[in-house]
């Protein structure tokens, strides 16, 4: 279980940007840098383009999710009191599970990519990113 993370998520937390690995089929994620930053994004190189990804804390609960409003393409969220808050049009989400709460793009809910956590770090395949990704491009 990754540790508590130091921020509180009742306030709003904005996305920093971090570096991956890239290991073959594999993205490793340093854990540090979640539970430190609480609300990530990070890109990876897939063979459809670079795909983007947010890694974010919620109640001692890490969580994988693809990093992208399809009708507004934004790429920026904003964690704050348990939702997910598109940067650029405002839309919001919820944190927990990814569905749509209000908003323009609400039909586009941020799905989930599985996860592993190893030693310090979070492993993730690129095949379950990639589903993650091309699942959110479609409304529901």
């Amino acid at each position: 279980r990754p540790p508590r993370s130091v921020v509180n998520t009742n306030n709003p937390v904005k996305q920093v940007t971090i570096d991956v690995s890239d290991k073959g089929d594999t993205v490793i994620i340093p854990l540090s840098k979640v539970t430190t930053n609480t609300n990530t994004r990070f890109a990876v190189a897939t063979g459809q383009g670079e795909m983007t990804f947010m890694a974010y804390m919620l109640d001692g609960k890490l969580n994988i999710r693809a990093d992208i409003c399809p009708p507004c393409r934004s790429r920026s969220f904003t964690l704050n009191k348990g939702t997910l808050v598109c940067d650029s049009c405002g839309t919001v989400f919820n944190a927990e599970n990814g569905s749509g709460i209000s908003g323009a793009c609400v039909a586009y809910p941020k799905e989930a990519a599985t996860y592993e956590i190893l030693g310090d770090n979070i492993e993730v395949s690129k095949a379950n990113l990639v589903i993650a990704y091309n699942n959110t491009l479609k409304p529901n």
